[in-house]
């Protein structure tokens, strides 16, 4: 008895017998082919496409580059070095090392023969900027000087002249002679961090206290205030007289 069906090769109809016919139908199985060429070409395609499949590129497993390997087999490195090295590590593991930091003393675990002296990058930043702290005094200091409050502390000093704004107490570059910038909003250094020049003003060391603890007293353009609460108040600077 035949049966109409369709070949998967090349697509033509054919007649299918019932019966085994060149074997493509045994054990109940469904003919798929017109013809044995059909056959043969199809499995040959279908085999060539599994044996002659693309390279793709792929990652090294040691340096972890791409790389498109030369043969058909699953190549792991990119090249002989690597594959050595790769090898010598698996036949040589890595030995924990239990070393001391020279910046904070701590210990830390090192693998193999490497010659650490720091347990962190921030150790080693502290360690040295230390050490070139130590060799470079002066340099140090004119540089805090220059760059505290982002420039604004030796700002004022010399907009002031380097004296106090009260007494008058004079002072120099070189010697400041107890002389302290002052906050004009009385937050302080800690607080409100408010470093804008026209909120500075320089003062010497017993005004400062006074400033702070008494009457608050503050010079503006020229002239003497005292701050009460919120406010600030002119004060007048001329001797009172007997009688007033």
């Amino acid at each position: 008895m035949k049966t109409k069906s369709t070949c998967t090769k090349c697509g033509k109809g054919f007649d299918r017998e019932t019966r085994s016919l060149w074997g493509a139908n045994e054990g109940g199985k469904r003919r798929q082919f017109c013809s044995k060429e059909c056959s043969a070409s199809y499995w040959r395609g279908v085999l060539n496409a599994k044996r002659y499949r693309p390279i793709l590129a792929r990652a090294c497993a040691w340096c972890a580059k791409d790389f498109t390997p030369k043969l058909r087999r699953a190549a792991k490195f990119c090249s002989h070095q690597c594959s050595d090295k790769a090898k010598w590590q698996r036949e040589h593991p890595p030995v924990e090392r239990k070393l001391v930091c020279q910046s904070c003393s701590g210990e830390f675990s090192a693998l193999g023969g490497a010659r650490r002296k720091f347990c962190s990058p921030k150790c080693y930043r502290r360690y040295w900027t230390k050490q070139w702290r130590a060799t470079h005094p002066g340099w140090r200091k004119k540089h805090d000087r220059k760059n505290k409050w982002g420039g604004t502390w030796i700002a004022a000093l010399e907009r002031d002249n380097f004296s106090c704004q009260v007494c008058g107490r004079v002072g120099s570059s070189e010697d400041l002679n107890g002389l302290i910038v002052h906050h004009l909003d009385g937050e302080g250094e800690t607080r409100g961090k408010n470093h804008a020049l026209e909120n500075l003003q320089t003062l010497c060391g017993p005004c400062h206290g006074e400033v702070h603890h008494s009457l608050m007293l503050i010079r503006k353009e020229g002239k003497l205030f005292v701050k009460v609460g919120g406010k600030y108040l002119e004060v007048s600077e001329k001797p009172r007289e007997k009688g007033e």
